[in-house]
């Protein structure tokens, strides 16, 4: 039973996978929210001040 959990295609091993993925997406999350602020930034600048 430990062998078919922990092989290439095991609940264990696909848990593993689903946590790099995760992780993955997250740094991909923050980065876009970071690249979002930044233009909006940008872009609120180019409009004149009241």
């Amino acid at each position: 039973m430990i062998a078919a959990a922990s092989d290439d295609r095991g609940f264990v091993t696909q848990m593993m996978a689903l946590r790099e993925s995760l992780t993955q997406a997250q740094e991909a999350i923050t980065t876009a929210m970071a690249n979002y602020q930044h233009k909006d930034a940008q872009n609120a600048a180019e409009f004149p001040q009241a």
